[in-house]
């Protein structure tokens, strides 16, 4: 066992450059780094990978995400895919696991952590330490499983018209709303 300090130097070296680029970015947007943002950069990665758009930016537009947890792992994934809720490319579906559907076109796979990693002996007195280093150093098919799946369809984005509802009197989208015998209300 070394030092928390000792951990750290190793841990800033540990993974490929693209997951090395990747937690850091993701850890900005964060506001710290863990072991649920690398984990969630990696399922991304490995997602655009197994999709084929890797090193493609412009193709990775049309992507759009499903997570099932709301966690760490899902701003990492929002950080190395660009998808947000407020473009209509994310959605979350709670669900309590590390795993998320990744779709492009007619394609889609969901990647999930496997379970029961062992993350082996521990680097430093810090789990989290060393929890963050085995994440980014295991292969993918040790930290991951993967399975093409129906691409998923992402509910319409609100967009359009505002109408002031009848029933509460707040701005709503007017996809939203149905007619009512008091004027338009949302559903």
């Amino acid at each position: 066992i070394t030092s928390s300090f000792e951990c750290a130097l190793a841990l800033s070296a540990a993974g490929t450059a693209s997951t090395r680029a990747a937690v850091r970015a993701a850890s900005v947007q964060h506001g710290h780094r863990c072991p649920g943002i690398t984990l969630g950069a990696r399922m991304a990665l490995q997602a655009l990978e197994l999709l084929g758009v890797a090193d493609d930016a412009h193709a990775r537009r049309e992507l759009a995400v499903e997570v099932e947890t709301v966690r760490c792992a899902t701003d990492a994934i929002v950080a190395v895919t660009g998808c947000t809720p407020g473009s209509g490319r994310l959605a979350i579906r709670e669900r309590g696991k590390v795993a998320a559907t990744f779709t492009l076109g007619t394609r889609a796979v969901r990647v999930a952590v496997r379970a029961g990693i062992d993350v082996g002996a521990a680097c430093c007195d810090d789990r989290m330490h060393a929890q963050d280093r085995a994440y980014r150093a295991l292969d993918a098919d040790v930290l991951l499983q993967w399975s093409e799946r129906e691409a998923i369809a992402l509910p319409a984005h609100a967009r359009g018209s505002r109408v002031c509802c009848a029933g509460c009197g707040e701005e709503v989208a007017s996809s939203f709303t149905h007619e009512t015998e008091i004027g338009r209300a949302h559903v």
